[in-house]
């Protein structure tokens, strides 16, 4: 873990800070923070904001912020496969902020809790010197909630949501080369990762993730708690067109799509084999992309006839400045355009 710079500062800033007693999980270890209230009853809670994408203007459309940051907290639930109960919403708004935009953020969050089927409980409103929009979430189950620990060797590995991979990376492929294509991206973006799913899916799985930093930040994580690597098959059933499309006109190999480090806020999972048919049966779209191995820190994919070793960790290592992403995105696509693997 100790390879991946958030958890590096995290643990700095949050080592003396008092923990509950009950917690189950320890820092990364889960998407969600998990209380043990009794033998039967599991609390979940866990809080994202939106504030980076909208002041460097990735996100432009007041609609998407909103949708954002309902979806930045849903989908962290999801991984947990717990029953949500229902949100806080805090709006910090830029000073001098006028009022349509303010609905049509609140129209975005409508819409999100709607596709989500789940509800706001109260929040906070206020104003700052840029904009800061933050959900809380919280949710209940009556066994243990999956984490980020539990992936074993011979495990599955699994996405859910054919066809709607790449999105995420591909709007910020967008921003930082193409930005003519940019708010097409943008409105086709709605993550909408599935709580009655997941909270099905769940007794098949033995661990989790949200992919909103990315599938290899996902993979790099799950590899670094679990000390396993991974084994992988690139499939075009998951993969968006409009995200293929965007890296035919930069020149990007498709499998740049697993590598950004702003993802699509789905759930990929880790399934026993003797639980794959059901899991399967289960959740129609769900793809297995791959296996977990016992050969630590090692990610691999075949793509075509071609077997090419995946660099998960350069996006993990990367600081948060924009010029650096802008430089690991070009290496990372250089990189892939040395293994002589064509799309």
């Amino acid at each position: 873990m100790e390879s991946i710079k958030e958890y590096r500062d995290l643990l700095i800033l949050t080592r003396k800070l008092p923990r509950h007693q009950q917690q189950i999980n320890n820092l990364f270890e889960a998407d969600c923070e998990i209380v043990k209230i009794n033998s039967k009853y599991y609390f979940t809670a866990t809080t994202d904001s939106i504030g980076e994408e909208i002041s460097m203007g990735l996100y432009t459309d007041p609609e998407t912020w909103g949708w954002m940051t309902v979806i930045s907290s849903v989908s962290d639930l999801a991984a947990s496969g717990s029953s949500c109960v229902g949100l806080l919403v805090s709006s910090q708004w830029k000073f001098k902020t006028p009022k349509q935009v303010q609905l049509k953020t609140y129209k975005g969050i409508r819409e999100a809790l709607k596709t989500s089927k789940t509800c706001i409980l109260g929040g906070d409103s206020g104003f700052a010197g840029d904009f800061v929009l933050t959900s809380t979430a919280f949710g209940t189950s009556s066994v243990k909630p999956l984490t980020r620990v539990g992936a074993r060797p011979g495990d599955w590995i699994g996405i859910i949501g054919k066809k709607k991979t790449g999105i995420g990376p591909a709007l910020a492929f967008s921003y930082l080369f193409s930005p003519s294509d940019r708010s097409k991206l943008e409105k086709e973006f709605r993550p909408s990762p599935s709580l009655q799913r997941m909270s099905t899916l769940r007794k098949y799985c033995s661990a989790s993730i949200d992919t909103s930093d990315g599938i290899a930040t996902s993979l790099n994580i799950l590899g670094s708690l679990n000390k396993v690597g991974f084994d992988l098959d690139w499939r075009e059933d998951l993969i968006h067109p409009l995200a293929k499309k965007l890296c035919r006109k930069l020149g990007f190999h498709e499998l740049m799509l697993w590598m950004g480090d702003h993802g699509d806020f789905q759930t990929l999972v880790s399934i026993p084999n003797r639980h794959l048919a059901k899991a399967k049966k289960t959740v129609r779209d769900l793809v297995i992309i791959g296996r977990v191995t016992d050969e630590i820190g090692k990610t691999q994919v075949r793509f075509g006839e071609t077997q090419i070793r995946l660099p998960i960790e350069l996006v993990t290592r990367c600081p948060r400045d924009l010029e650096s992403i802008k430089k690991l995105t070009l290496n990372v696509a250089g990189y892939f355009a040395n293994t002589g693997c064509k799309n």
